[in-house]
C-alpha cells in the first residue's frame, strides 16, 4: 500500500457541509446537492442529482498552481480556428493547446493517410494478485467506454495484449462482435528477462516488491513495443491499461490528430512519480548525466526544462529538479517510426543492457518521460487536455491511486463530473470530496494531490522511511 501525501491547502469542505443523501427506487444511493444561492448549472434529474451552484462550487475547490509561479506565462494561444484567448501554458501543462483539439473537432479528422495506428491494451484472466480486482469485468468496462466515446465511430484496431491466459473462448466473450479487437500473446524477446543472466533474480537482488512479470510489463512498454507494433504493420501505437477509462468524447481520430500536426507522443497526464525504491537517489540521474556526455556531447533536450538551473546536464540532479517530470503513461501516443531511430534506439538499448530496468525497478514512465525530453523535440510532443479520463490503480470501489480529470471540451464539468462519478465509476462523491482539486483551471480528481506537481524542489523522506536511510519518492499526479 502506498503512503499518500496529505494535502497542504485547505480541504474541500461545500460537498461535506452540503450534501446529503437519499435513496431511489431501486435503493442506489443518490447525492442532493442544496442550493447555496442562484443556481448557474442544472443537473438532468436523470443524473439523481439536484441543481448546483456552479460559482460557489468552484469557489470552494482547493486550487492547485503553477510553481513557482514567476514563470508561469498567460499568453494568447496561436490561431488554430477557434482558440481561446489568453489559456495558459502553464505547467503542468506546457505542452497542451486546447486550440489544437478544437481545430480537429472542427475539421473533424478521421484516420491518418501516413500509416495506421493500433489501440493496446495489457490484460489478465484472472483475479488481480495483490488487489483481487475483477480483471475481466474492468476490460470489458474499458472497451465499453472506449466504444462509446471513440471507437463506434473511429473502428481504430485494438489488440488485447496477455501472456497466454486467454484461450479462443474466452477472446470471443471479449471480443462480442467487435471486429476491430483481436488478441497479442507477449512472448519470446517481448516477453523476456534482459539481460538474461548476470542480474540476479527478485529473491535476493533486486529492488522493489514487484515480481518478474511486472518488470516485464515495464520492458515491453519502454523497449519492446515499438520494433513488435512496427511488425504488425503500424505507424501509430496508442496505450490504454485495462483501469483506464475513457469518459467523454474524442470528437476526432487520435493516430489523425497526430498525423495531421505533426505530434510524435501525446499524453494525458502528468506524474512527479519515478517508482524507485533504492539507498542510491542520484543513481538514475547519474545515469543520464553519464550517457549524454559520453553519446550526446552534454545535450539535454528540454529535459531541463522543470530545474531551477538550466546550464547543462549536469544540473539534471534530485536536489535542482525534483523528481522526474514524467508523462503518466498509462495512456499514451506515439509515432512508432520516431522511436525507432538510430538515436532513440542506442539510448533505449543502452539503458535495457544495463539491466536496471529489472534490478532496480527503472520504470517505463521515466523511461518514456526520459527519452521524449532528451530526445524528441517539444514542439512534437502534446498535452491531450480536451477529454475527461480516469485512471485508477488499486481497489475499484474509490479512487485508490490515481486520476480522474475532466476534459476541456465539456461545457459545464461540476454536471458532467457528477455524471461519470455515478454513471461510470460507481464512486461516492462525499467520500472523495477531499481529492477534488482545480488544476489550473481543470476540475481534476486525484490521489495523490497535485499540489507539488510543478515544484522543481527534491522531495523528503516518506514518513516510514524518514529513519532508515532509504529514499522513496513523493508521487504527484496532474
Amino acid at each position: 500500500t502506498r503512503v499518500m501525501t496529505p494535502p497542504l491547502v485547505v480541504l474541500l469542505s461545500l460537498l461535506a457541509t452540503h450534501a446529503s443523501a437519499r435513496t431511489d427506487a431501486s435503493g442506489k444511493q443518490k447525492i442532493n446537492i442544496n442550493e447555496i444561492g442562484p443556481s448557474q448549472s442544472l443537473i438532468d434529474d436523470d443524473s439523481g442529482y439536484s441543481e448546483v451552484n456552479l460559482v460557489s462550487f468552484m469557489a470552494n475547490l482547493k486550487q492547485s498552481t503553477s510553481k513557482p509561479s514567476a514563470e508561469c506565462k498567460t499568453d494568447s494561444l496561436p490561431d488554430f480556428g477557434k482558440a481561446r484567448e489568453e489559456e495558459s501554458y502553464c505547467c503542468p501543462h506546457v505542452n497542451s493547446n486546447f486550440a489544437m483539439e478544437q481545430e480537429a473537432r472542427r475539421l473533424n479528422i478521421g484516420k491518418p493517410k501516413s500509416g495506421k495506428g493500433a489501440i493496446v491494451i495489457l490484460a489478465q484472466n484472472k483475479k488481480h494478485e495483490v488487489y483481487y480486482r475483477d480483471c475481466i469485468g474492468m476490460l470489458k468496462k474499458n472497451l465499453d467506454l472506449l466504444y462509446k466515446n471513440y471507437n463506434n465511430k473511429q473502428k481504430d484496431d485494438i489488440i488485447i495484449l496477455h501472456e497466454g491466459d486467454f484461450g479462443p473462448e474466452d477472446q470471443e466473450k471479449i471480443i462480442d462482435g467487435r471486429r476491430e479487437v483481436s488478441f497479442m500473446t507477449l512472448d519470446g524477446e517481448n516477453w523476456a528477462q534482459h539481460p538474461a543472466s548476470g542480474i540476479g533474480d527478485n529473491d535476493c537482488c533486486w529492488a522493489g516488491v514487484e515480481g518478474i512479470g511486472y518488470r516485464k510489463m515495464m520492458r515491453w512498454y519502454a523497449i519492446r513495443i515499438w520494433p513488435a507494433m512496427k511488425a504488425k504493420g503500424y505507424k501509430y501505437v496508442a496505450r490504454f491499461d485495462d483501469d483506464s477509462y475513457l469518459l467523454s468524447e474524442i470528437p476526432y481520430n487520435l493516430f489523425g490528430f497526430m498525423e495531421h500536426f505533426g505530434i510524435n507522443y501525446g499524453y494525458r497526464n502528468v506524474a512527479r512519480e519515478t517508482g524507485l525504491i533504492w539507498p542510491r537517489p542520484d543513481q538514475y540521474n547519474s545515469f543520464i548525466r553519464d550517457y549524454s556526455r559520453l553519446k550526446l556531447n552534454g545535450s539535454f533536450g528540454w529535459l531541463l526544462d522543470t530545474c531551477e538551473q538550466k546550464t547543462s546536464i549536469l544540473d539534471f540532479t534530485r536536489e535542482n529538479c525534483g523528481e522526474q517530470y514524467g508523462f503518466y503513461n498509462n495512456f499514451f501516443i506515439a509515432n512508432i517510426d520516431r522511436f525507432l531511430e538510430d538515436d532513440v534506439q542506442d539510448f533505449l538499448g543502452h539503458l535495457d543492457d544495463s539491466g536496471n530496468i529489472f534490478v532496480n525497478r527503472w520504470n517505463d514512465l521515466i523511461i518514456q518521460s526520459t527519452t521524449v525530453q532528451l530526445l524528441l523535440k517539444k514542439e512534437n510532443t502534446f498535452h491531450f487536455t480536451g477529454w475527461s479520463y480516469a485512471h485508477n490503480s488499486g481497489f475499484n470501489s474509490s479512487l485508490h491511486y490515481g486520476i480522474l480529470q475532466v476534459g476541456k471540451f465539456n461545457e459545464n464539468p461540476v454536471k458532467h463530473y457528477y455524471e461519470v462519478m455515478d454513471r461510470d465509476m460507481d464512486w461516492s462523491i462525499e467520500e472523495h470530496a477531499h481529492m477534488l482539486y482545480m488544476n489550473n483551471g481543470i476540475l481534476t480528481l486525484s490521489n495523490p494531490g497535485p499540489e507539488k506537481c510543478c515544484s522543481s524542489k527534491a522531495s523528503g523522506f516518506w514518513p516510514h522511511t524518514a529513519n532508515s536511510g532509504i529514499m522513496t519518492p513523493n508521487p504527484m499526479i496532474c
